[in-house]
């Protein structure tokens, strides 16, 4: 406020990219009646100052109000950025470039037999493809515990391009974790050369709760901490990916070092409505370790259903809300993928190489948007442990997936049954094992 009684503005304009366009300045005033006048002394100019007098205490201050320019990024161009809250329904995917969003939707865990009915709910805010923020929580009336789970990543559009940073950290039934990741992504020409990604990050498992944690295959007789490093390069239908991770000396009960090297492949072709899929994945790795045994989460699992992953899942937490022979037949695909061996606890190993094939048809059933995909697959590999000699495994059979949109959700089931089952030198047809997924299987 000046001695004429009026209120002085002066706004620094940054140009942080190549267009030297004009721009319009909104202020919004103290009475809720806004002052427009634009900036002109653009061209060529990547910092100014523009001054300016208004008669009314000004509250906020915003360039280009009305989003008609490029600007990816309208954060900075706000001193107050405008908040959406939606109800989070199926599909919803709205993301303006002029506000920050939220949504927000409920979440429940149930388990009887430790901490009941656990009521809680899941709050998503972001702003576009660079920032965001999930909270979660839930509590649980039985047992009297807070769920809670927080992560986000942030990625900057100035600096460090296609740099993103994530941090996570949660206390979910049975595990409490905290993690941070860095990613890059690098192309020598980009669109025309492989896309490579690189990793690097680290996590710590503090504190587990055995009757959650144990039967999603972790082992809760310690503390973990782990340090990662992941190479991906991906052309076409081939993608590849090596990572190595290390327990974190003190910080961890176990002693470990990993080593894995994954391929795949993805081909289609379409045959009039059919389209015909082929999908292969081959995984080779090796764990050394000291005199101890490597804990479950860290071990390849012969038929996959990583307890990391598991753990993403609220009905797996729960293990289908008591339906133990659901939680028994289910299906996450990992390691070594060999699906036979769901459900019979074979022991994991510490070197592998394992590999996973499948062919299929899809097509969409007549009047109806539901996909109907018919699948043959192959599964097989060689395992190894200190404990035995190496066992080599498979499974041959048929599958069958159905894949909908509902309220713009995506839907997909899978079942599959493995007919022939191969374990060392004996081999058997079962016609009564079956098993089932919300997963693709590669």
């Amino acid at each position: 406020l000046n001695k004429d009684n009026l209120w002085d503005v002066t706004l620094g304009i940054n140009n942080k990219a190549l267009r030297f366009l004009p721009l319009l300045i909104e202020t919004e005033l103290e009475d809720g009646s806004f002052d427009r006048r634009w900036w002109t002394n653009h061209l060529w100019r990547f910092e100014d100052t523009l001054s300016y007098t208004l008669k009314k205490k000004p509250i906020s201050v915003t360039l280009d109000p009305d989003v008609q320019t490029v600007d990816l990024d309208y954060r900075n161009n706000t001193t107050k950025l405008k908040n959406k809250i939606l109800f989070n329904w199926p599909g919803l995917d709205y993301r303006p470039r002029n506000e920050m969003v939220y949504k927000w939707s409920p979440n429940i865990y149930y388990h009887k037999h430790s901490s009941g009915f656990s009521p809680g709910f899941i709050i998503d805010k972001y702003y576009g493809e660079y920032e965001k923020t999930i909270l979660k929580a839930n509590y649980a009336f039985k047992s009297k515990e807070l769920f809670w789970y927080l992560s986000g990543k942030r990625q900057s559009v100035h600096h460090f391009p296609r740099t993103t940073f994530y941090f996570w950290g949660f206390n979910l039934p049975g595990v409490k974790e905290y993690g941070l990741e860095l990613e890059k992504k690098w192309n020598k020409v980009y669109g025309r050369t492989p896309t490579h990604t690189f990793k690097t990050g680290l996590y710590s498992q503090p504190k587990y709760d055995s009757l959650r944690a144990e039967p999603l295959g972790y082992d809760s007789n310690g503390n973990l901490a782990v340090g990662y490093f992941s190479w991906g390069v991906r052309r076409g239908i081939i993608d590849f990916n090596m990572n190595y991770a290390l327990s974190m000396g003190s910080f961890s009960t176990w002693n470990f070092n990993r080593l894995t090297f994954t391929g795949k492949i993805k081909e289609s072709k379409k045959f009039g409505p059919v389209l015909l899929n082929l999908k292969h994945r081959l995984i080779a790795g090796k764990i050394w370790k000291d005199n101890q045994s490597v804990p479950g989460q860290e071990g390849y699992n012969i038929e996959g259903n990583s307890s990391n992953d598991l753990l993403r899942k609220n009905y797996l937490v729960d293990q289908f809300y008591g339906y133990d022979n659901l939680f028994i037949k289910y299906h996450m695909p990992g390691e070594g993928n060999i699906r036979a061996f769901v459900g019979t606890g074979v022991t994991g190993a510490e070197a592998l190489f394992s590999s996973s094939t499948e062919l299929s048809l899809l097509n969409t059933i007549p009047k109806t948007n539901i996909g109907l995909e018919l699948s043959s697959f192959i599964d097989g590999g060689v395992f190894f442990n200190h404990l035995s000699k190496e066992r080599i495994l498979g499974n041959a059979g048929l599958g069958i997936r159905f894949n909908t949109n509902l309220f713009e959700k995506n839907f997909y089931l899978r079942i599959d049954y493995p007919l022939f089952i191969y374990e060392d030198t004996d081999s058997d047809l079962q016609f009564n094992k079956w098993i089932f997924s919300f997963q693709r299987s590669i």
